[in-house]
């Protein structure tokens, strides 16, 4: 019987296609430079998994006829597929003040996909809590906008002193916890079963924010002696400030 459900269990399909592409131009009006850019892309998820049953077999049917138990009790093969669509703009700017002297500014969007674990359609049921713990195969990215801009001072030898000051805002943050209750009928997404329970699932519900500012310094020591030329330092700071909403 073991042996039978392993060939079920964990026998999961996740696949992922992203179709991109990006257009960019930059424009040098002095000092001052300017990259600007879009990124588009789509992506097509399909996964597939086994569950097990409503019902699963007796110590008896699983004694007679092991193989078949395992077979009744895990056989049931579910499938589903999802697409999304995103633009990633950005805009870089670099401003020379002086020779050492660079200003920095730039404001960007950016993805992150869910785990291929969280989107294969699978799910397991506690009868005595009513609670039905269920992946989400229809779990979309979470994205970040993100704004940045800063100061850099090159000196000899080899050296340089920044800061940065830097601001994410978040949406669509995956999170998981209660999802309802599940409800009636045979479009449930449980083909009819567990009406009444409740759901435990992944899913994008949140939003976030982080700011802070950093500061760093970098040298190489170049004018030490011999081997030692080849010595270097780099520190920085870093300081956070986030808050969430689940």
């Amino acid at each position: 019987y073991y042996a039978t459900t392993r060939t079920f269990i964990g026998n999961d399909r996740v696949r992922e296609e992203v179709l991109a592409g990006y257009a960019q131009g930059q424009v040098v009006l002095g000092k001052l430079k300017a990259l600007g850019g879009v990124r588009y892309e789509r992506t097509d998820v399909r996964s597939a998994g086994y569950v097990a049953s409503t019902v699963l077999s007796t110590t008896a049917q699983r004694t007679a006829n092991p193989a078949a138990a395992g077979i009744a009790d895990y056989n049931n093969h579910r499938k589903t597929d999802g697409t999304y669509d995103q633009w990633f703009p950005g805009v870089y700017l670099t401003y020379n003040l002086t020779k050492n002297l660079l200003l920095r500014a730039n404001w960007s969007n950016s993805i992150g996909r869910p785990g291929f674990t969280t989107l294969v359609p699978t799910f397991s049921v506690n009868t005595t809590t009513e609670i039905v713990k269920a992946n989400n195969a229809g779990l979309g990215p979470q994205t970040s906008e993100n704004w940045d801009a800063g100061v850099e001072y090159y000196f000899e030898p080899v050296g340089t002193l920044s800061a940065n000051v830097f601001r994410k805002n978040m949406h669509d943050f995956i999170v998981t916890g209660n999802a309802g209750t599940i409800g009636t009928g045979k479009d449930n997404g449980f083909g009819g079963d567990y009406a009444g329970y409740s759901l435990t699932s992944t899913f994008n519900g949140g939003a976030a924010k982080i700011e802070g500012f950093e500061l760093g310094y970098q040298q190489r020591f170049e004018f030490l002696p011999g081997p030692l030329a080849g010595l270097s330092f780099f520190g920085s700071y870093t300081w956070l400030r986030t808050e969430g909403d689940y």
